[in-house]
């Protein structure tokens, strides 16, 4: 039996998933953030990046987009958001941690020239906006 093909442009939007999430997860560390688990899995729950920093246990779902054209915040649908609090509820018991923050960091590509203070060319090649979800 044949395996099925993903079309060009599914495996293009999975590529850039993970650009996005390794362009994350180099952010969350500039930020003092210990990263504890990537693309964390909990039966249905799904996390992309589970960290650590000032004694809290924080819950990071990165939301990118290739143009700046609408925010990557509005993606956020209110059932994922259920899921990334009960998943948060799960790792605070296993991690007995004293708090717990989930976080949506939203990646756009910057136009025009890179800010001088740049950690690396690639973090400069974007904004990085964080939101509070909980």
């Amino acid at each position: 039996m044949e395996s099925a093909l993903l079309p060009k442009r599914a495996i293009e939007k999975v590529s850039r998933g993970r650009q996005f999430e390794d362009l994350a997860a180099e952010y969350c560390k500039s930020k003092g953030y210990r990263i504890l688990h990537r693309n964390y899995r909990h039966g249905r729950l799904e996390a992309d990046i589970v960290a650590n920093a000032e004694q809290s246990l924080i819950i990071v779902e990165v939301r990118g987009r290739t143009t700046a054209t609408f925010r990557a915040s509005k993606t956020m649908h209110p059932n994922k958001l259920k899921r990334l609090g009960a998943l948060a509820q799960i790792l605070g018991r296993r991690y007995r941690a004293p708090k717990i923050r989930l976080e949506l960091l939203e990646i756009i590509p910057v136009r025009g020239p890179l800010p001088s203070e740049a950690l690396s060319t690639d973090l400069a090649a974007h904004v990085f906006r964080t939101y509070r979800l909980q």
